[in-house]
């Protein structure tokens, strides 16, 4: 799959805010993960959506994660396994 732009490419209003995004999949990613920045904010803030079917503890191999960075998810596509697992390598919330 190419990347792709999320929202059409474009600035959307999302809860008041300015956002923009771009989604990232592909050969080495079998997610598709859609990154969303709001650029109003000094530093500009960025958190990941992936709301894939099936979401699996390999995830943090496809796509860089920290400590710091916001994942949401949908909860029926994480097990029990994979949700306490990425909680413990990123800011996991779940949809």
């Amino acid at each position: 799959m190419a990347a792709g732009r999320a929202g059409g490419g474009g600035q959307q209003a999302l809860a008041g805010a300015a956002c923009s995004g771009a989604a990232r999949s592909g050969a080495a990613c079998s997610y598709t993960i859609y990154e969303v920045t709001d650029p109003d904010k000094d530093p500009p803030q960025t958190f990941a959506v992936c709301l894939d079917e099936q979401v699996r503890v390999d995830l943090s191999k496809h796509y860089p994660l920290s400590p710091d960075m916001l994942l949401i998810c949908r909860d029926k596509a994480l097990d029990d396994t994979a949700a306490a697992n990425l909680a413990l390598q990123c800011r996991l919330k779940v949809i």
